[in-house]
């Protein structure tokens, strides 16, 4: 009798430590697959809508986050991106009309030896234009495919 007692006990006790382990794994699941909100309006809502228009290859939302003084042009605009990339915001910074935010680049590298994330910070220029923030500059991953209009 003493056995079917703890044989009991041990399938409980397995049972139990399998739920929370399951609930552990859903709860990461969910964690990493959600998008993180920023406030709207912020510089950080402005450079996440840019990488997104940039990875979903949507010309014309990269051009309506960039300065208008620019020259890029949606039909015009070449870049490449890595579609098993993402971008993780690391640091912004606003000084009166101007602001700066730190991303980095996580790239999937395809070694032979094993899969290892490698990253490339990026610095995002912007600047407040008629209330809204909009990048300035030759952004990643556009570079020297658009030139600012002297004012």
């Amino acid at each position: 009798m003493g056995d079917t007692r703890v044989s009991r006990a041990t399938t409980r006790l397995a049972l139990a430590v399998s739920g929370l382990l399951l609930l552990a794994v859903i709860a990461g699941i969910l964690a990493s697959t959600r998008t993180p909100s920023t406030p709207e309006g912020s510089p950080e809502a402005t450079v996440q809508a840019y990488a997104r228009a940039i990875f979903a290859n949507d010309n014309e939302a990269v051009v309506a986050q960039l300065s208008p003084d620019t020259e890029c042009n949606p039909d015009t605009l070449t870049y490449w991106v890595d579609s098993r990339s993402r971008v993780v915001l690391r640091d912004s910074r606003i000084t009166g009309e101007y602001a700066r935010v730190d991303i980095e680049i996580v790239n999937q590298d395809t070694g032979m030896i094993g899969s290892a994330p490698s990253g490339d910070r990026q610095t995002i220029d912007l600047e407040r234009v008629d209330g809204r923030w909009v990048i300035t500059g030759e952004p990643w991953p556009i570079y020297y495919n658009c030139e600012q209009v002297n004012r």
